[in-house]
């Protein structure tokens, strides 16, 4: 399950994973994996493809269901406060 906290870390970094590699600290790195980090960048790009409106209704039924499944509902918000709306 992602946390708002995965979140938090992806943000600090910018998405950038080469940085994440280079300057996280060990905690950071215990609390966010690169399976985490891949869930956290598809979801940031899957918002920004239904916010630009270049998704089907269908589409965004099933990544609304993969985020439901995948991420705590602190993460959720915080995706759709920062990355924008669902």
């Amino acid at each position: 399950m992602i946390t708002k906290k995965a979140i938090e870390i992806y943000r600090k970094y910018g998405g950038d994973s080469d940085g994440f590699c280079k300057c996280s600290t060990e905690l950071e790195r215990a609390l966010i994996n690169s399976e985490d980090w891949m869930k956290i960048e598809n979801a940031v790009q899957d918002i920004c493809l239904i916010d630009s409106e270049l998704s089907s209704k269908e589409y965004k039924t099933s990544v609304l269901k993969r985020l439901i499944n995948e991420f705590s509902s602190e993460a959720i918000e915080l995706l759709k406060k920062q990355f924008h709306k669902l």
